[in-house]
């Protein structure tokens, strides 16, 4: 195998390791920079300093060499200041023996003499230059190649898993730092659902052992939880998991203040309580049972047995849809403890069995009564993103699109038969952690439509990815 350093730009290249009269080479050698990781952000650009020879057969060939560095220094000034250049200019890396090559993207390059042009006292200078270069780059070395989980299937339900480790070309996330999506695609097919929303957490082994035992939807009519005012279990095959028995809870309000109306504890969902633990957006699937009414609820978290009033008070939320419908109910951990001052060789999770979730509600005007459907806990902690003011129209194809470009930008874009739409979003370090991972989507149509379990959506094949090395790739 050979080393690799060169340019970049498209199908133009520059090699740095021509031979004699060949071009450019680095001599005598190259000290390559390092960036610093910061946890979930990323540093400033590196400058490398690289010093450069060419020895050429004329004056004239020499400045065709010239003429060509140029071009990228050119190229790489303009992708970064013209929005409608695709292609940035790359510098290109491997060892000897090294794998795998690896590329980072170039900002800007410099360029300073180091031998003479004009001469009087020595004569006319050799056919020799050198030069020193200072390029500006990306902090991160990436694939020169992407990744595909390709197609997920059509998954349904209140929230749904993609799995991007293991179908198309894809493996468990290499490298040293969270991997680029370019992009990442969810496709709702003709037999799909209608989508206007999306709400995406990423959750990874390496952070999270024991992915598996994860419990992405909370079951609000689960037997081991405690009905509170004025609240019964009831069956409805619109709410999940479906099928016969109960599977919704009923509050048919004698009280009409707040009350509490339920309680639910992580014994009560998960046998494996470590597994849970995690920075979350709550999400409550819910509706009421006519229009015209609205109604008040919020999400209170603290331990079972602590007084009610010790509870920590998540956000009030107006519920007002008389469809199935999810409401953000506020953003909480697991556990509340502080595992800093109580790791769990200390205290065991054994003692997170009775982490609860409360949830309160009054009636604020109308007659209908509230019907509470799960909870779905959004992954926060290592990466995130929500979507919304879009539409997929159901038995439609359409997909919706995000991605982040090799110099950090990023956009939210939909579209389907004859549409195309940018679309809102929020995020956070929304990159694939390293290792096996998933994410945890909760999909929805846009407000007053409605919710529907039976319909589903999918990661389509086109979704790609690129990892990431803070230094060398070596075989990954």
């Amino acid at each position: 195998m050979a080393q690799v350093c060169k340019l970049k730009c498209g199908t133009t290249e520059l090699n740095l390791l021509s031979g004699v009269d060949g071009g450019w080479r680095i001599s005598p050698d190259w000290f390559p920079r390092s960036a610093t990781p910061i946890y979930r952000a990323d540093p400033e650009p590196v400058v490398e300093s690289m010093d450069l020879i060419c020895d050429a057969t004329s004056h004239d060939n020499l400045a065709s060499q010239f003429q060509g560095l140029d071009e990228m220094r050119v190229l790489a000034d303009a992708y970064v200041r013209d929005a409608l250049r695709e292609d940035p200019v790359w510098l290109h890396v491997k060892m000897s023996d090294e794998t795998g090559e690896k590329r980072a993207l170039v900002r800007h390059i410099d360029l300073q003499w180091g031998s003479a042009a004009i001469s009087e006292m020595h004569g006319p200078p050799d056919n020799v230059a050198r030069v020193r270069l200072t390029l500006e780059r990306e902090p991160w070395w990436e694939r020169t190649a992407a990744l595909s989980p390709g197609y997920s299937g059509m998954l349904s339900g209140a929230a749904v898993i993609f799995d991007y480790t293991t179908g198309g070309s894809s493996h468990d996330i290499a490298g040293d730092v969270g991997a680029r999506w370019q992009p990442l695609v969810v496709y709702s097919s003709g037999t799909g659902v209608a989508v206007g929303r999306v709400w995406m957490g990423l959750r990874s082994q390496s952070k999270h052992p024991n992915l598996a035992s994860f419990q992405n939807i909370w079951e609000l009519e689960d037997p081991e939880a405690t009905l509170g005012t004025d609240a019964t279990r009831a069956t409805d095959a619109t709410a999940s998991p479906g099928g016969a028995g109960n599977t919704k809870v009923t509050v048919t309000p004698g009280t009409e203040g707040w009350a509490k109306r339920l309680s639910v504890t992580l014994a009560d969902i998960a046998g494996d309580r470590s597994s849970q633990y995690g920075d979350y957006l709550w999400l409550l699937r819910h509706k009421l049972s006519e229009g015209s009414s609205t109604w008040e609820a919020q999400l209170r978290f603290g331990y079972s047995n602590m007084d009610d009033d010790d509870f920590i008070r998540g956000p009030i939320v107006e519920l007002d849809q008389n469809v199935w419908d999810y409401a953000e109910m506020g953003r909480m951990l697991i556990p509340l403890r502080s595992l800093k001052a109580f790791p769990t060789g200390v205290y065991g999770e054994g003692g997170d069995r009775t982490y609860g979730i409360q949830v309160w509600a009054r009636r604020t005007s109308g007659t209908a009564n509230l019907d509470l459907d799960c909870l779905c806990p959004i992954p926060l902690d290592e990466g995130w993103l929500k979507s919304w003011d879009f539409s997929l129209p159901a038995a439609d194809t359409g997909n919706w699109y995000f991605a982040e470009g090799p110099a950090g930008r990023t956009q939210v874009f939909a579209e389907c038969t004859y549409i195309s739409h940018i679309c809102s979003y929020a995020l956070f370090d929304f990159r694939l952690p390293i290792g096996d991972g998933r994410i945890y989507v909760v999909y929805a149509p846009p407000s007053g439509t409605g919710h529907d379990i039976t319909k589903g959506i999918a990661l389509s094949a086109a979704t790609e990815f690129y990892e990431r090395w803070a230094n060398l790739r070596g075989a990954e």
